[in-house]
């Protein structure tokens, strides 16, 4: 089987026919057209060659970069980030959103609640009426209500009307209160868990 011809061969043979060819014509033979013809012709197959290794060699920052992270939404308007995705840019919606993967970026929700899973993470500012941090919230989080359940961890500024720590739940940072109304589904908090502390810069439960 015979090997593939590489580039540089043919740039060096490309190079000899072509001399080949200059050495005819100063000597005034008649057949120096057939080297200059034949170094045109391997000259060609090289550029050829390089053509092709360039489009392999293309960096990768070039390459098509991968499709964003879809975010589905079910049919009770609940959208869904899913576990080991990442997304990064700010987020606004009308609905709820569960977080089981990561955001580095802002959420900003109208109505409904955002609920950070066991497992999700967020680097951000997060905006809506119920806030519930099972997983790790780095940055702001405001909300009429804010939970921050047994694995969660909010580290950061607090803003909100009411604020519940489960036990287990840590809050690091200050903590500011919103005259916000409290959502309909949540304006008493479970017995047994603590409202907004005031000015708080540490805090875990």
């Amino acid at each position: 089987m015979m090997r593939p011809v590489g580039k540089e061969y043919l740039l060096t043979l490309a190079c000899l026919l072509w001399g080949a060819a200059l050495l005819g014509y100063a000597l005034g033979l008649r057949m120096f057209l057939v080297p200059a013809v034949g170094a045109l012709v391997t000259f060609s197959g090289y550029l050829m060659k390089r053509l092709i290794m360039f489009g392999r060699d293309k960096p990768q920052s070039q390459q098509t970069a991968p499709a964003p992270v879809a975010m589905p939404m079910t049919e009770s308007g609940l959208t869904v980030i899913a576990a080991g995705a990442t997304f990064t840019g700010n987020i606004q919606l009308t609905g709820s959103l569960q977080v089981f993967g990561k955001v580095m970026g802002n959420i900003e929700v109208a109505d409904g609640r955002v609920h950070l899973m066991q497992g999700g993470v967020v680097e951000g500012e997060v905006k809506a009426p119920h806030l519930i941090v099972d997983g790790v919230l780095e940055g702001v989080g405001e909300a009429a209500m804010v939970e921050i359940l047994s694995h969660g961890r909010l580290q950061g500024t607090c803003r909100s009307s009411a604020l519940s720590i489960e036990k287990g739940g840590i809050f690091l940072g200050q903590s500011q209160q919103l005259d916000s109304p409290l959502p309909a589904s949540v304006t008493r908090l479970p017995e047994g868990k603590s409202r907004e502390p005031s000015n708080t810069e540490a805090r875990e439960a």
